[in-house]
């Protein structure tokens, strides 16, 4: 054999065993991505089941808490697991598929119930609706900006005859309303 016919032979080795070994990555990859797959699949099965059983959770604590009237708290001692709080409720309250629209307060103010808050103070003018979910809340209540009082919650509102009057009559203001009413030429 010569020096030329032994590099033949161990060029062809060389492709051999690197074909070999293209074949060995390209088996692995294919085993990877089935197992890859698998994984996926299994993932988003769990994750559809989690889904429908925390919306199936939902549904009996709501009825639980709207339809038999009782407190999140009691909820949570009657179904008896630990791993349920009122943080955990609220979560599962956030992935409801009725979500009501963030600019509907009575909701808003019910959906404060479930997380258990000790006050609030709701900075909206209080529709019947608003009223009826506050009282039947039972969270103590500051109303602000409101224009007349209401019966039973506390509220802190402007009283605006005395704010307009006490403002006209204010020595810089006067001087210049006077200015602006008996015009350029001095005449009322």
């Amino acid at each position: 054999m010569t020096e030329s016919q032994d590099r033949v032979d161990a060029r062809r080795a060389i492709q051999e065993k690197a074909i070999a070994r293209r074949r060995e990555r390209e088996q692995k990859d294919e085993r990877i991505a089935k197992l890859a797959v698998a994984v996926n699949v299994a993932l988003k099965t769990g994750r559809r089941a989690l889904e429908e059983a925390e919306a199936e959770a939902w549904e009996a604590l709501t009825q639980m808490i709207t339809t038999e009237s009782i407190r999140v708290t009691e909820a949570i001692e009657w179904v008896g697991d630990s791993m349920l709080t009122p943080r955990e409720v609220a979560r599962l309250r956030g992935l409801s598929r009725t979500k009501p629209s963030p600019s509907d307060v009575a909701s808003s103010i019910r959906e404060l119930a479930l997380r258990q808050v000790d006050g609030m103070i709701v900075a909206a003018q209080v529709s019947m609706p608003t009223l009826a979910a506050i009282s039947e809340c039972g969270i103590r209540t500051v109303l602000i900006n409101q224009f007349s009082a209401v019966d039973g919650v506390p509220s802190v509102g402007p009283d605006l005859y005395e704010g307009a009057r006490t403002g006209v009559n204010q020595p810089h203001l006067a001087r210049a309303h006077q200015h602006r009413v008996r015009g350029r030429d001095g005449t009322a």
